[in-house]
């Protein structure tokens, strides 16, 4: 943000706007006072410790000399300032960042403490009284046409004072010489599901800026409605839209990236950025990033941002934490999701059912469900990959249809061309910077289906995956569902196999599949002949388990734990050596 101040035109003024403030957190650090009047001791309020060391260092010789007898923490900035070196803190510092703010927050308590920490601090607040409606303020809004639009849109139920500073903030936008930093952490929602403003939902589907956005949306990429119900999205689409007018304005952003990486909401001039762990926002861990945009036209293929951490040294003090800085991470922008490769045939001989499969490749008993479900001959299972996403949320390979048809069929003519993209869903993520940084995408056409060793890769692994909820059963429909895409005996993957010449590596996968499937016939009483055996289902059915007093697992066969736990570990290294590499060469993953 300091950054975008010193870039701005030298006789212009600044706002600072962060219409998601919350209790205020991205404004603590800002000054409060002239740059000059910040003493020694004050500096930690506003610079890093590396900034203040480097400082202080450049200056020792000026202390030594000119003001020995005084109390070190006392000396000011501008005392210091007197005696020029190559560090100036008049570089990195403005006067009182503080007053050009203005910031608004929706929840009442948030508000009560935002105003009670910043209020006589700040340019403005909005909403300038908490008048409350439940746990929310009147006016704090800020996707609503009265928080965009202000005296335009008529009083209504808001007071004057209220459209008064709106239309004072408006004022500023289309002031040429005042220029617009927004700082935003905007807040991850779905509105889909509500049309009144609640703490859950921070703004109906019928808010002016979610009505605007549905309007532009052809000219974003890979969008649609859902795309306008994000309420990150509306918050990012409408801070370029209302508030950002001018070339020398900007936006300091906190947002997962695929606001620019698929979107397209950020086709400005990339500055510079950071990647944190969300992991210290309150979330699970994967990276969150913080980008500087400057508002011209601009379009790249990608970025680079710098990766920081925290190690907390496992205290839950803050004083010893330490930034840490991680290597730089690299993003390319996507284009396209997978489903340019879904199979979207339909036969004469596909047959209706009532059967559908759960995600755990159950038959569901109860679950409501979507379209129609098929059966066929030619049907060796189904594949959801849907979206862009790298999530355990994103990928199911089951034996039929999903409760809620979101996947395709494989078939047995081209099965073996789909399950790569089982393989790219899986990719493993470990750790927090990859996650939310890589997608799965169409981006590189159908360049791999040439690839016929790496094809084979992923059929054994698809094959030998417990992320693959191939059972084998009787449905309630009176047929017998026999898991074709697993190893076992008859099955249209073990016919397919015997085409393939084996490397030692996956002699070796197989090898300890079979030494698995073998226990299993051996020590499980549940053990079903008729059935057809892939690791899921063994390890689901056959290893059974209970827990002790001390809540640990009882394995009632020990040995056969051993072998899965032992083709689990073989699986991840051949994934992460033979097949990871490739799918990163033909843009499945990127």
């Amino acid at each position: 943000m300091r950054r975008a101040i010193k870039q701005l035109p030298k006789d212009h003024d600044y706002i600072i706007l962060d219409r998601t403030a919350g209790t205020g957190n991205l404004e603590e650090f800002l000054t409060d006072k002239k740059v000059n009047d910040i003493t020694i001791n004050e500096l930690d309020r506003y610079t890093n410790k590396e900034l203040k060391t480097k400082y202080l260092q450049s200056k020792k010789d000026i202390i030594n000399t000119f003001y020995s007898s005084r109390l070190f923490g006392d000396l000011t900035v501008g005392e210091l300032e007197k005696h020029k070196t190559k560090i100036s803190l008049h570089d990195y510092l403005s006067d009182n960042e503080i007053g050009h703010v203005i910031v608004n927050t929706y929840e009442l308590k948030e508000w009560i403490v935002l105003n009670e920490r910043l209020g006589d601090k700040v340019k403005l607040i909005i909403p300038p009284k908490a008048e409350p409606t439940n746990a929310l303020v009147n006016g704090g809004d800020a996707l609503s046409d009265h928080f965009v639009l202000g005296s335009k849109v008529g009083r209504m139920f808001i007071s004057k004072e209220y459209l008064a500073i709106i239309d004072e903030l408006n004022g500023y936008i289309a002031n040429k010489k005042t220029n617009i930093i927004l700082l935003e952490n905007p807040p991850y929602r779905d509105s889909s599901a509500a049309n009144t403003d609640n703490t859950t939902n921070r703004s109906s589907k019928g808010s002016l800026v979610f009505e605007e956005m549905k309007k532009d949306l052809k000219n974003l990429s890979n969008s649609n409605v859902s795309t306008a119900r994000d309420i990150s999205n509306q918050f990012i689409w409408s801070g370029w839209k209302y508030y950002l007018t001018k070339p020398d304005d900007y936006f300091v952003l906190f947002s997962p990236i695929k606001y620019w990486k698929s979107l397209g909401l950020g086709e400005r001039k990339f500055i510079d950025g950071f990647l944190f762990n969300r992991e210290h926002f309150h979330a699970g861990p994967s990276a969150i990033s913080c980008i500087l945009w400057q508002n011209t036209k601009d379009s790249r293929d990608k970025i680079t941002l710098k990766a920081f951490d925290i190690d907390t040294k496992k205290t839950s003090e803050q004083e010893d934490d330490e930034i840490v800085k991680l290597q730089d991470v690299e993003i390319k922008k996507t284009r396209k999701t997978l489903e340019p490769f879904f199979d979207k045939r339909s036969f004469p001989s596909d047959t209706e059912t009532n059967v559908y499969f759960e995600n755990d490749g159950k038959e569901i008993t109860g679950r409501k469900t979507d379209g129609k479900s098929y059966t066929n001959d030619n049907i060796v299972g189904y594949l959801v990959v849907k979206g862009f996403a790298v999530t355990q949320l994103d990928v199911y390979l089951l034996r039929g249809t999903r409760y809620n048809i979101r996947g395709f069929y494989l078939r047995s003519d081209n099965f073996i061309d789909k399950l790569p993209l089982f393989a790219a869903k899986l990719y493993p993520q470990k750790n927090w910077y990859e996650r939310d940084i890589y997608f799965t995408t169409a981006d590189g056409g159908g360049h791999y289906l040439a690839d016929k060793n790496f094809l084979k890769s992923c059929f054994i692994f698809a094959c030998l995956s417990q992320r693959n909820h191939c059972r084998s059963f009787d449905g309630s429909d009176g047929r017998f569902y026999k898991n074709e895409l697993c190893f076992d005996k008859g099955t249209v993957a073990s016919g397919k196999l015997k085409t393939y010449k084996l490397t030692k590596e996956e002699q070796d996968l197989l090898d300890t599949f079979f030494d698995i499937l073998s226990k299993a016939k051996e020590l499980s009483k549940e053990y079903n002949h008729k059935y057809t055996y892939g690791i899921y289902q063994i390890d689901e059915e056959l290893n059974t388990r209970k827990k002790n007093e001390n809540d640990e697992w009882i394995y009632d066969h020990p040995e056969l734990n051993t072998a899965i736990n032992s083709l689990k570990t073989k699986l991840a290294k051949y994934y992460e050596n033979i097949i990871q590499p490739k799918l990163f060469e033909y843009e499945l993953l990127k």
